[in-house]
């Protein structure tokens, strides 16, 4: 759950889960289109400023997912690096982190943890503050347990994500989002979903 070291933080709940890969919709935001009020973000003047150069930051998503029996469960964090804004397109956006799909078992209830960090490097030139950079991105553990006493690590392998590509400090570019699916139309299906970002 959020801690003290939280910079941002949100609980979400989505209900059925979608069988077209969505972006999970913010608290009061259910009947949203575009994806701009459900994501986390850095805060652009932090960025700029220096604050967050070379200091690493976590990304944490955690929750539970319930359904009337087996089903196969996908979750990933994006970093919106795109101009997207709907809820299903995520050409361009980074993925920076999801497991394998997962199994809810006969019990129907499986509990997960995805984790990276994350780290900023912003672009200087000699009399102004950075408005470009890089981020890259190290997935550390993306692990799931199902009630029925199943449980299983996924394979990770670390990654750098947009390590080649400069991208502007603006809300856009700097804000992470999660996305849901499940490979069967379930009406009972339901996730409750911890996701927020940590100095380190």
């Amino acid at each position: 759950m959020s801690n003290a070291n939280s910079f941002a933080s949100v609980n979400i709940s989505v209900t059925p889960l979608p069988t077209t890969e969505t972006i999970a919709l913010f608290p009061g935001r259910s009947a949203d289109t575009t994806r701009a009020n459900s994501m986390l973000g850095l805060d652009n003047d932090l960025l700029q400023g220096g604050h967050f150069d070379g200091r690493p930051f976590r990304i944490v998503l955690a929750g539970q997912a319930v359904a009337s029996a087996s089903e196969n469960l996908t979750f990933a964090v994006y970093l919106n690096n795109s101009t997207n804004t709907n809820l299903t397109t995520f050409t361009n956006d980074i993925k920076i982190c999801t497991g394998t799909t997962i199994a809810t078992g006969a019990a129907g209830t499986v509990a997960f943890y995805y984790s990276a960090v994350g780290i900023w490097n912003a672009k200087y030139t000699p009399t102004t503050a950075a408005t470009t950079g890089r981020f890259a991105f190290y997935p550390e553990v993306v692990q799931f347990y199902s009630i029925s006493g199943t449980s299983a690590v996924s394979a990770v392998t670390p990654t750098i994500g947009n390590s080649g590509t400069a991208i502007t400090t603006t809300a856009a570019a700097c804000q992470f989002y999660v996305t849901t699916l499940t490979g069967t139309a379930d009406t009972t299906s339901a996730c409750s979903l911890d996701f927020h970002l940590d100095q380190i």
